[in-house]
């Protein structure tokens, strides 16, 4: 069980999980695009150079490891309006966001982890089932976006600040091109939808190529 004193310290508050949805646009976006929430304005800028980490090529699976919920249990997960899943309709709390990207409006739902008392709808039988339906912060688990001076690298790491979470992930190795393939590159591909969603110039598809490439590259193969 997630401990209380680390839910209180490390746990986000919808602000903060709506910055966490949003966070991997900075370096992927093909120009600046302004995004607004709860009273607030954030920029996200393009990148000069995209470079896809070495680390992108651990193997793990959080379905390893039923009873997990780390990840979740106290943050807000985020969906927009056509992607919340219809199973949470009266089951759980939700609010209402209004996001406005650029000149366009959008709505998105948040449900509240932070309170141990929820009774999540998309956890049964000791695991999560909320994949299916794709929210950003559960689309891309342990994959990282890091943009720093003009650089993004894409790569894995564990969750959060590990000491104090505890992600009990083990990374491996993929056997074979296919295998990391068929693992990898549909997580990115509904990535590229998302951001196709929002009617924002961005990188994602060619992300999706240069993943492709890397992949190539590392097994000595083509696809």
């Amino acid at each position: 069980m997630f401990p209380e004193k680390v839910r209180r310290r490390c746990g986000d508050s919808l602000r903060r999980s709506l910055e966490r949805e949003f966070h991997c646009l900075d370096g992927v976006v093909a120009r600046a695009v302004r995004i607004q929430f709860l009273g607030r304005s954030y920029t996200y800028n393009p990148a000069r150079d995209i470079k896809i980490s070495s680390t992108l090529f651990r193997k793990y699976s959080c379905l390893d490891y039923p009873g997990c919920h780390i990840c979740c249990t106290g943050y807000w997960c985020v969906f927009q309006l056509h992607r919340f899943p219809a199973q949470a309709g009266g089951k759980v709390p939700v609010v209402g966001i209004q996001v406005r990207v650029e000149e366009q409006g959008f709505n998105y739902f948040g449900i509240n982890h932070q309170d141990p008392k929820t009774d999540c709808p998309f956890y049964t039988d000791n695991r999560c089932g909320i994949h299916s339906s794709n929210p950003i912060s559960c689309m891309l688990p342990l994959r990282t976006f890091r943009f720093r001076k003009g650089v993004l690298t894409i790569g894995k790491s564990l969750f959060g600040r590990n000491w104090a979470l505890g992600c009990p992930v083990k990374f491996g190795t993929y056997s074979s091109l296919a295998e990391f393939c068929e693992d990898t590159l549909p997580v990115f591909h509904r990535f590229a939808s998302y951001l196709d969603d929002l009617h924002i110039p961005h990188m994602g598809w060619k992300i999706v190529d240069l993943i492709n490439g890397a992949a190539e590259r590392r097994f000595n193969t083509v696809v």
